[in-house]
């Protein structure tokens, strides 16, 4: 999972560096416009519908952030 998370952030912004502990909100890697785009992508390659009640900042704050709602609306 962490990789294909990894990979689609690096196909949105193929410039920026970051790792699993990054706030890709806040340094800028991600923002309101390519977080759609992400969120688009991840529920296309790991086949998961991200409701729009979990779209939240706090989720997908890092790479364990969006690991951790995932695995939750995969257990739910």
């Amino acid at each position: 999972m962490r990789n294909i998370l990894i990979n689609v952030i690096k196909e949105i912004n193929p410039f920026d560096d970051f790792d699993e502990k990054t706030d890709l909100i806040g340094e800028g890697i991600l923002d309101s416009l390519t977080l759609m785009t992400f969120i688009e992508q991840i529920e296309n390659r790991v086949d998961v519908h991200i409701p729009e009640e979990t779209i939240e900042i706090e989720n997908f704050l890092n790479i364990e952030s969006i690991e951790r709602l995932l695995k939750g609306l995969n257990a739910g």
